[in-house]
């Protein structure tokens, strides 16, 4: 049986995971319910992790700060910018919720980051299927459910 700090720690590493996935991890074979769906709601309700439905997924996102600015000096100038964390990763993810579609100079307007911040983001997002783009011509789209 894992425990919350066990379910918080692998949403740190991974950085999210929907609920198929936290069992297969955890070795929860059987359907129906399980321990674990309480336990992601105390740690929602704890504010450690947030959970984000998109269409009929939804996928648990760690809240928690996991580097803080005097672990970054342990980091190389450009490890330092590969790193991803999950405060910005929720600041997108809110604010294209609440629009329901946005461009990439509204959302870069909104955010007020520089380009290659806002392009990590945005593919890093993509890539993992947590945020869909549209293309119309030069116009990037983008969009929590499909359109």
């Amino acid at each position: 049986m894992a425990t919350q700090e066990e379910i918080l720690e692998f949403l740190q590493k991974k950085g999210f995971a929907d609920l198929k996935e936290l069992k297969e991890h955890f070795g929860i074979r059987h359907k129906g319910s399980s321990y674990l769906p309480q336990r992601l709601k105390a740690l929602e309700k704890k504010g450690l992790i947030a959970k984000i439905s998109i269409g009929r997924i939804t996928v648990y996102v760690c809240t928690e700060i996991k580097v803080h600015k005097e672990d970054l000096k342990k980091y190389s100038k450009r490890e330092r910018k590969q790193i991803i964390r999950e405060e910005n990763i929720l600041k997108i993810l809110r604010i294209v919720r609440e629009r329901k579609l946005i461009n990439w100079r509204q959302l870069k307007e909104n955010l007020n980051w520089d380009t290659k911040t806002l392009n990590k983001y945005i593919n890093y997002l993509t890539k993992r299927g947590i945020v869909f783009e549209k293309r119309v011509g030069k116009l990037r789209l983008f969009t929590t459910s499909l359109l």
